[in-house]
């Protein structure tokens, strides 16, 4: 646990000290504090043996086997149009042979897809500097998200990207945002659920006659997906949407989210608070699309019930209702002091508890305990 939570807190402390000296004009420190912030989970993740983190010996170990073996461009690519990769997507691969041009230790992916997913990260909370505190991005990362990427590693690399993308989204800068979907798709072939999201956005923000209605009724409705899941399912891999993989997430084994449901829920109910606590200022809009974008995450989290891998759909409301939306919803709190020092206190409390009982205690993602060879 100590390895998890000492490096948590050098990252987090260094964002903090990076955004005070970014509001100080300080250029450098800024810089050093930033790339301490970043480096330190990246280097976690590069140190770490296989097998912490389950896909490291499903595919990330025998993927970067084969690049040991592929000398040029022209060869990668030649393997590549073959199907010599199956069905891992040309992103993942592509920072494979960038990281076998520096060497054939498989702990270079391991810190190189670290990095990209925490560079992402951090660049999300400096964008988004003016309505959440940066520090805060980092800690609901690292304490729901960061042990998970140590697994799910080709996912959590498109959902940083999604993550990325949503200030296009919002900004309505489309060129850049279409361009950035294109990328998303060659990246991991569970992006397509990016578009749910993004539809649920749209829903959300636009301004139109029983939005609040049309809202309750889609969270309602949500409730067909337990009911036709196999359809839905079938119908996409048949139209060519999903690969044939996804065959996989139809009924049959599933697992036990009632935890993890209870825990997104609540958070749903902190932004229910800031909204109560904003009712009646111009942010209440915001905040009504907020909360609605994390309860339908949260009710998506309980396809585990019916599949054990659908749950991975959830994460694409989550991942960014989480990690950007609730520091956006304290941020607004700041005015009513007490009430806000009292929130954040109950989001650190709640994200360190979810931390450890999935991760210490129920060991998801096999990630626990951590074991490096090269630290011993």
């Amino acid at each position: 646990m100590f390895p998890y939570l000492f490096v948590f807190a050098i990252s987090i402390f260094s964002t903090y000290l990076a955004q005070i000296s970014l509001n100080r004009k300080n250029k450098v420190l800024f810089f050093v504090f930033s790339a301490i912030a970043i480096l330190t989970p990246s280097l976690l993740a590069g140190f770490r043996d296989s097998g912490v983190g389950t896909d490291t010996k499903i595919y990330v170990d025998s993927v970067w086997n084969q690049f040991k073996h592929i000398q040029s461009w022209g060869q990668f690519y030649k393997y590549y149009k073959n199907d010599a990769f199956a069905d891992i997507e040309f992103v993942y691969l592509l920072l494979n042979f960038v990281g076998s041009r520096f060497g054939t230790d498989v702990h270079i992916i391991y810190f190189l897809t670290s990095f990209v997913i925490v560079l992402f990260v951090y660049l999300t909370a400096y964008d988004n500097r003016k309505k959440a505190y940066m520090w805060l991005v980092m800690f609901v990362f690292l304490f729901g998200f960061y042990n998970q990427s140590l697994n799910l590693v080709r996912q959590t690399i498109c959902l940083t990207l999604c993550l990325y993308g949503f200030k296009y989204l919002e900004e309505k800068k489309w060129i850049k945002f279409i361009l950035l979907l294109i990328v998303i798709k060659y990246t991991h072939n569970t992006g397509i659920f990016y578009f749910g999201f993004i539809g649920a956005y749209i829903l959300a923000v636009s301004k139109y006659k029983a939005k609040h209605l049309v809202l309750f009724t889609t969270l309602t409705c949500c409730v067909f997906i337990f009911m036709y899941f196999d359809y839905i399912v079938g119908l996409f891999v048949v139209l060519g949407i999903l690969p044939q993989k996804f065959l996989y997430y139809l009924s049959g084994d599933t697992i036990n989210y009632v935890f993890v449901f209870i825990f997104h829920f609540a958070i749903s109910m902190i932004l229910l608070v800031a909204l109560i606590f904003n009712i009646k200022s111009n942010e209440k809009d915001k905040l009504i699309s907020y909360m609605f974008l994390n309860l339908l995450g949260s009710i998506l989290i309980l396809t585990a019930l019916v599949s054990v891998w659908s749950f991975r759909v959830a994460f694409y409301f989550l991942f960014i209702s989480e990690c950007i939306l609730l520091p956006r919803a304290l941020f607004l709190m700041r005015k009513h002091k007490l009430e806000y020092s009292i929130l954040i206190l109950l989001v650190v409390s709640m994200f360190f508890t979810y931390w450890f009982t999935t991760i210490a205690y129920y060991n998801e993602n096999e990630t626990y305990p951590y074991k490096s060879e090269i630290l011993e």
